[in-house]
């Protein structure tokens, strides 16, 4: 697999991988619209959170900036930084979809997964979803608005071998944002002709959920197969 690019981030804004990478943000911002800047003076890029090996990953657009002041403060906080940065090199933690985190279930967007994943919250244990779950994004620094398809930075190709390596290893993928399957599918053409590659039904309120995720019952039997889970609130 390509090697993990995210030793290198930086310390100190602004927080893109340098040389190449960081010419590219810094071009691609000269022009940008507001909504499509990308924001790495305060924010970390997230490239993907969760374990590297999870049975059930996630495709979705970049992070998005919050229009909410208190949320992106918290996402500056140390504590949530530091928890950024083991997830991108794929550090143990005992909560590696880190916004299923307890500390972070109010702050920083753990309130906007706990939605997204209500239903597996609901059957599994919280660090049973935690551990099951990857969130591969597309394009790694934060924006109001995704609009990121004519800029390639080098870093996307690990995300890119990320979902490569759960196709070879029968991982159940969802697109959370369907409009954008032609862009995973030039990024990832294994993903093409892949029977567990399903999607979301309504964009706007990406859930994944019996109702919303074609693939749902793979979801849960994938949940329950890898950690050898029990079902234990009846969800």
């Amino acid at each position: 697999m390509t090697m993990n690019p995210w030793s290198a981030l930086p310390n100190a804004p602004p927080f893109v991988l340098p040389g190449e990478e960081q010419a590219a943000v810094e071009e691609f911002n000269r022009t940008a619209a507001p909504k499509y800047r990308l924001h790495t003076d305060a924010l970390l890029p997230e490239a993907f959170v969760g374990a590297k090996d999870a049975p059930v990953v996630l495709l979705s657009n970049n992070p998005g900036l919050s229009a909410t002041a208190s949320r992106t403060e918290a996402r500056q906080s140390p504590v949530f930084r530091e928890w950024v940065r083991k997830s991108l090199l794929h550090e143990p933690l005992e909560y590696p979809f880190f916004y299923l985190a307890p500390v972070f279930r109010k702050i920083g967007g753990g309130d906007w997964w706990d939605r997204k994943l209500k239903r597996p919250l609901a059957t599994f244990e919280r660090v049973t979803v935690a551990r099951s779950f990857l969130n591969v994004v597309y394009f790694p620094y934060p924006s109001l608005r995704f609009g990121h398809r004519r800029i390639r930075v080098p870093s996307q190709e690990y995300s890119f071998a990320l979902v490569s390596a759960a196709v070879e290893r029968g991982a159940v993928i969802v697109l959370m944002r369907p409009g954008k399957r032609d862009v995973w599918l030039e990024a990832v053409p294994k993903l093409a002709n892949y029977s567990r590659f399903h999607a979301v039904k309504n964009p706007q309120n990406p859930t994944i959920s019996p109702k919303n995720c074609d693939g749902y019952s793979e979801v849960v039997k994938a949940i329950e197969t890898s950690a050898g889970a029990m079902r234990v609130h009846g969800g």
